[in-house]
């Protein structure tokens, strides 16, 4: 195929092609957050028939003594623990095992695993 089968358009008509063509796309985004808004501002109804009313509160702002004292634990009796100590006190229950008790183990594991019988080397 030569060159020449190919007719050359000239740059204008390219250049217009992406503009009409972005120019359509963000039309077509316009009308579609237009229909969007319009149709929640039909859905919610008119604010205007219903307006809101702030609550009233006639006591609010008046002096009153204060109220008398109530338990959150349902009784006034004070409960006392005996026996407790803080967890600081408390002596530790675990065995720590030694590093090298560890690492033998692993070494043990490692040797004892089936080994490949090809080695490769680049």
């Amino acid at each position: 195929m030569a060159l020449a089968e190919f007719p050359l358009r000239p740059l204008y008509l390219e250049t217009n092609a992406m503009k009409t063509t972005f120019l359509v796309i963000c039309a077509v985004i316009c009308m579609f957050s237009a229909t969007g808004a319009f149709g929640q501002a039909v859905l919610s109804g008119s604010t205007f028939a219903n307006p809101v009313q702030p609550v009233d509160h006639p006591y609010h702002s008046s002096f009153e003594g204060m109220g008398t004292e109530q338990s959150l634990l349902g009784s006034n009796n004070v409960l006392v623990g005996h026996g407790e100590m803080p967890l600081s006190e408390a002596p530790l229950q675990f065995h720590e095992v030694p590093l090298g008790d560890s690492a033998r183990a692993l070494k043990q594991e490692h040797a004892a695993k089936k080994k490949s019988h090809v080695v490769w080397t680049n």
